[in-house]
């Protein structure tokens, strides 16, 4: 009726125009999994909900129909229905913890929390993250860090500017601290882990491995930052944690908001 006579949805968009940095959109062969990494994926996801997430999910990146994934999304992030994540007495890790809100998120689903370690590099984001923190209940053991989660203790480059989507990139206008868990909390024992860190979470999971191996707590760790988040980060829970119970969750039908929870 508008005269169009084609429209480009964003994943062929993504292909005709190939731009870095745009999540998990890449081109069909970066952002599909191989064959034999999805029947792996799809081998140790613990329900159908999973399963129906990553046979949505593969759909949609082969196909590029926007359709995919409506069917399956759930508004229920970090305490998804079905997925047994701890809720009292909670031993929290924030990785990109941004202006607090998840930690507002876990106040006001009831959780009470023994002790927090939220990280968040981005000044503007890290002010917000303390004033919010301030008007919390009161919790025994609260640090907060303005520092990025990684694999080892050193400074990166880092586009800030108050928002969710601040990032390391290699041409950043600031520098940020980047820190490993094992290094500056080695005792810290946390019973949940959220990882929302705009593609290091690889590096922040590998930084935290000893930590991992002790408590072995839960997990929310994002995979679409990067095309092959999908499969190659349950890879890396898997050997560092081995036995644990994998749950796919989509909370937006676009595909961001696509999280694995891994339960010991």
């Amino acid at each position: 009726g508008a005269g169009f006579g084609r429209v480009v949805e964003m994943l062929e968009l993504r292909q005709l125009l190939p731009v870095p940095d745009t999540f998990w959109c890449g081109t069909t062969a970066d952002m599909t999994p191989p064959p034999a990494e999805a029947r792996w994926l799809e081998s140790r996801l613990n329900d159908d909900l999973s399963r129906a997430v990553l046979r949505e999910t593969v759909a949609l990146r082969t196909t590029w129909n926007p359709r995919w994934l409506r069917g399956v999304v759930t508004a229920d992030q970090f305490f998804p229905a079905g997925v047994p994540i701890p809720r009292a007495g909670m031993r929290f890790v924030d990785g990109g913890a941004f202006d607090g809100d998840t930690l507002a998120f876990l106040d006001r689903e009831g959780c009470t929390l023994a002790a927090v370690a939220a990280f968040e590099p981005d000044p503007a984001n890290f002010a917000a993250l303390r004033a919010r923190v301030a008007g919390l209940p009161a919790c025994r053991e609260v640090s907060l860090w303005p520092c990025g989660l990684g694999d080892r203790l050193g400074q990166v480059r880092f586009h800030a500017g108050g928002s969710a989507a601040s990032k390391i990139s290699d041409d950043g206008e600031t520098v940020v601290q980047v820190v490993a868990l094992d290094e500056v909390l080695p005792g810290f024992a946390p019973t949940y882990v959220k990882l929302d860190i705009e593609g290091a979470e690889g590096a922040a999971l590998e930084g935290m491995a000893a930590t991992l191996a002790a408590a072995r707590p839960a997990l929310a760790v994002c995979l679409y930052h990067k095309p092959d988040d999908l499969w190659v980060l349950p890879r890396l829970v898997d050997r560092l944690l081995p036995g644990y119970r994998f749950y796919l969750r989509a909370h937006r039908w676009s595909q961001f908001d696509l999280l694995l929870y891994a339960i010991p």
